[in-house]
């Protein structure tokens, strides 16, 4: 597999490349938070490892391109889950997240019927 590869159900779908700084990978917890009468934050943890979120932005994306995008998702929303490699190299099984779907905003770049595709893609670990 290649970075920015994202693999469903052994159909490989190779995402775009991000815009620069597009890329962000958040750490997260398992569990709640609660905040005590002292005001101090408990958690209880349903797992004692962190997971990871990864949010994919892109600019300037073209039809071809946003389709990628799209047929991917459609991929995860099916089978639920598949196995991506992201751009430092590491290999995750991951989820939809942040809502499932990518936020496309769409503009007209040319006179003609050219459009140009700007979105963002949340996926998170899973296991």
């Amino acid at each position: 597999m290649a970075a920015g590869t994202l693999t469903i159900n052994g159909t490989p779908h190779n995402l775009p490349q991000p815009m620069q700084n597009g890329y962000t990978v958040q750490d997260n917890a398992r569990g709640t938070a609660h905040r005590m009468a002292s005001g101090a934050w408990v958690w209880e943890v349903t797992s004692t490892g962190l997971f990871r979120a990864f949010t994919i932005e892109w600019t300037g994306l073209t039809a071809a391109q946003r389709n990628t995008v799209d047929g991917a998702v459609g991929a995860l929303l099916q089978y639920g889950a598949g196995s991506w490699e992201c751009y430092t190299g590491s290999t995750y099984t991951v989820v939809l997240g942040d809502g499932g779907l990518p936020r496309w905003r769409i503009r007209k770049v040319k006179r003609n019927s050219e459009y140009s595709f700007a979105g963002s893609l949340t996926l998170e670990q899973n296991a």
